[in-house]
């Protein structure tokens, strides 16, 4: 295990590295769209706190994965999404654990953010997976559309193994999922400072908005800053 943890400090970049993780297949075409629209929120999150990299890793088809060049702007993620058309095909996260474990040996990772709305694999298989991006100090962050049981057991389980979190977001409140991912990526790139920030910002927005939407938003944006207030960190904290 110690094997798949290793990471060469000296080579390290900087800049917080995120892999941004999305089922791709027929069903998710309407949420992926809105995912492109939504992604600019971890880059604003993360403006005042020396930025952040994204990898866009998705699947979709057959037996399709692909892992697009790390970026540093909205536009840029963007770009790649737009020219993404979702297949038809079942989920393959089995693979994505197995790259994000591999990525981390060449490049640490500060946590998976994962968005999908089902789970058709052997769950021991990936449990397994998750266990060992635990020890890599590699937090799942899973964000199910929906509320399909059998992916929420499974991812419920995943997040918890890896030692992040999973919630559950309704497509038709893409603010939801754009808050969470906001959250993550403060966290990522600027540790609990920028973490608390985020949320102080949020929380006010969502008082002064006064909607049962906005409450639910605030609900969950305090379960996750909660989980990640515990989660552990793959790099040495930042110098203020």
């Amino acid at each position: 295990m110690s094997e798949l943890c290793s990471t060469d400090m000296q080579t390290l970049d900087p800049s917080a590295r995120l892999l941004f993780a999305l089922d791709a297949t027929a069903s998710r075409q309407t949420s992926w769209n809105q995912a492109q629209d939504i992604q600019s929120e971890m880059f604003r999150a993360t403006e005042q706190c020396g930025g952040l990299r994204v990898q866009l890793c998705y699947y979709r088809g057959e037996d399709q994965f692909t892992a697009t060049p790390w970026v540093q702007h909205a536009n840029a993620l963007s770009a790649t999404m737009a020219a993404v058309t979702c297949l038809r095909g079942y989920t393959q996260i089995e693979k994505l654990l197995r790259y994000a474990l591999q990525a981390h040996t060449h490049t640490p990772l500060k946590a998976i953010v994962f968005v999908g709305d089902a789970v058709e694999e052997d769950v021991d298989v990936l449990c397994q997976l998750a266990e060992n991006l635990h020890q890599c100090h590699v937090p799942l962050y899973a964000f199910q559309e929906g509320s399909d049981p059998f992916a929420a057991a499974a991812l419920h389980q995943l997040a918890g193994l890896s030692g992040g979190m999973h919630l559950q977001f309704n497509r038709h409140s893409p603010r939801t999922l754009a808050e969470l991912l906001g959250a993550v990526a403060a966290w990522a790139a600027g540790g609990q400072r920028a973490l608390a920030h985020y949320v102080e910002r949020a929380t006010a927005d969502a008082t002064q908005a006064k909607n049962a939407e906005n409450n639910t938003n605030l609900n969950n944006l305090n379960k996750l800053s909660t989980a990640l207030r515990h989660a552990p960190l793959s790099l040495p904290p930042r110098a203020d």
